[in-house]
């Protein structure tokens, strides 16, 4: 589960941080862009959760992380073939982003499964994924040098392939339930008022962080900014998150999962005020060390309250719920935000984003009751 982590955000590191840059590179305008983008959530949205529960019903987990990494690997050469016009590169982008919907989700059940069986913190799993991160971002932007490519299209292809060749030695999980699960069995979990809540408040701050992520890139080039400062600023943001996930069994249990939320949210809104006032690239790297409390937080307490709300026997399901809601946001935010790039800039956005971040956190304090979160420790 280790290897399958760092690989698969690995992977991620190589693509996603300078993708906005190609986009733009190829010649592409903010709405062609933010098309492109949005393409990728919108499959999570409509994919992740059909995949999931197949997974749980089926007791299938490695057999569809497989076929969605390998496919989705060789759709990602498309992009590089394909990249002559806008026309050319939708059909190509589409089918990846078809393919690579469930994996994160799936990846995330079966660690949390692992994590409980074994009695190992999800956290210090998830880690790998943080450290497969670190290298690739540094090792891809330090190949391409001062101007972004298509080469580093190629390195995410290889890196799907590893993942899906580590799952080869995954070991079998127990089936968990003994009748066949229904579209009823998730929806009766949906209809808890804590995990309706959550769910809202991610979508919510999804628009926000989503937007940041995919953007950032762009942002930091138009700061004036090289492919070496790119990938440095990212790598810092990744190295920001290991200390949080190193000690998540201790985080969660000291500070419980509502709390965490609480200052997550916050900590999104500071760090995107401060990003829509910077002028000098290089005074967003300080900026970079708050994403263990931001990010790193969140994706502990939303993880692990989800599992635990809607139980082990939609393990799969309820991190498919969480990747719906998170790419809904996602779809919202980069076509708002791909829209409004030409009109008011890049800095207008991420301000306007800092108050999208605030109203998740009034949702969430609004709609989530103190009694109905647990507060179990990892």
């Amino acid at each position: 589960a280790a290897a399958a982590y760092a690989c698969f955000y690995g992977a991620i590191g190589c693509m996603f941080p300078f993708l906005a840059v190609y986009y733009r590179r190829l010649g592409l305008d903010g709405a062609h862009v933010g098309v492109l983008m949005v393409l990728g959530p919108a499959c999570v949205a409509l994919f992740a959760p059909l995949w999931t529960m197949l997974a749980d019903r089926l007791n299938a987990h490695r057999a569809v992380l497989r076929l969605s990494l390998i496919p989705a690997a060789g759709a990602a050469l498309i992009l590089i073939r394909n990249a002559a016009s806008f026309e050319l590169l939708f059909p190509g982008v589409l089918l990846w982003a078809f393919c690579i919907a469930p994996t994160a989700a799936l990846l995330d059940s079966y660690a949390i499964a692992i994590a409980e069986r074994d009695g190992v913190a999800f956290g210090r799993l998830r880690m790998f994924g943080t450290l497969g991160y670190i290298v690739c971002v540094s090792s891809v932007g330090a190949w391409m040098g001062d101007a972004v490519s298509g080469v580093f299209l190629y390195a995410y292809g290889f890196g799907l392939l590893l993942a899906a060749l580590a799952t080869l030695a995954f070991p079998a999980l127990n089936a968990r339930s003994a009748r066949a699960l229904t579209w009823g069995d998730a929806a009766a979990a949906l209809r808890q008022p804590a995990l309706a809540a959550l769910l809202a408040a991610y979508f919510v701050i999804s628009v926000a962080a989503s937007s940041l992520n995919l953007y950032f890139g762009l942002y930091m080039a138009e700061l004036g900014a090289s492919a070496r400062l790119i990938a440095a600023s990212i790598t810092l943001l990744a190295i920001a998150e290991m200390p949080v996930l190193f000690a998540s069994g201790r985080i969660v249990a000291r500070m419980g999962p509502r709390r965490m939320i609480v200052i997550a949210f916050l900590v999104y809104a500071a760090r995107l005020v401060l990003y829509s006032v910077i002028t000098q690239p290089e005074w967003v790297l300080p900026v970079q060390l708050a994403n263990g409390l931001s990010f790193g937080l969140m994706m502990l307490a939303v993880t692990r309250l989800a599992h635990e709300l809607a139980g082990h026997k939609l393990a799969a399901t309820a991190q498919g719920m969480l990747a719906s809601s998170q790419a809904l946001g996602s779809i919202v935010g980069l076509l708002a935000s791909g829209a409004l790039l030409d009109a008011i800039g890049t800095r207008m956005v991420f301000r306007a984003l800092a108050f999208v971040a605030l109203l998740a956190l009034g949702i969430y304090a609004l709609g989530v009751k103190a009694r109905h979160l647990p507060q179990d420790a990892e």
